[in-house]
């Protein structure tokens, strides 16, 4: 870096907060009890891995997976990922080639195996956005 290069910074310029206590007082056993009974039931969904500079796609993709018109939608889709890459291939259905890596990512999202490990790598999703979207591929990997 030399002097006076510009940079542009993401986050907060005050200090980093400490972490909550572990515990703190309740009022009764009982409130603990239901607490951890609570925690038990909740199920969480399935992230996305992070690979490298996909956090944004990530964050993205799982906030549209909240929409439950654009889950139906995507479920009733009939596109396959073979066909549809042939098509990008040739200049053409990259839309297509998009919303069929979305689905099958969702599906893989709520595949019993992915809660198991808790995450799921989205590498079809991100090379299927190369080949769609060249701009993405040549700003990422100039």
């Amino acid at each position: 870096m030399q002097d006076g290069t510009l940079m542009m910074m993401i986050g907060s310029g005050g200090a980093v907060p400490c972490p909550p206590s572990a515990k703190r007082p309740t009022e009764n056993a009982e409130d603990d009890e239901m607490e951890a009974e609570a925690s038990k039931t909740i199920e969480m969904p399935v992230g996305l891995k992070n690979l490298g500079n996909t956090c944004y796609m990530n964050a993205t993709l799982q906030c549209l997976k909240a929409i439950p018109e654009l889950r139906e939608a995507l479920s009733k889709y009939s596109g396959s990922l073979p066909d549809v890459t042939s098509a990008v291939a040739s200049g053409d259905g990259g839309s297509k080639a998009v919303t069929v890596a979305v689905r099958d990512l969702y599906r893989m999202m709520d595949d019993e195996r992915a809660k198991s490990h808790g995450s799921v790598v989205p590498l079809v999703m991100i090379q299927v956005i190369h080949f769609s979207v060249v701009e993405v591929a040549t700003l990422l990997y100039p």
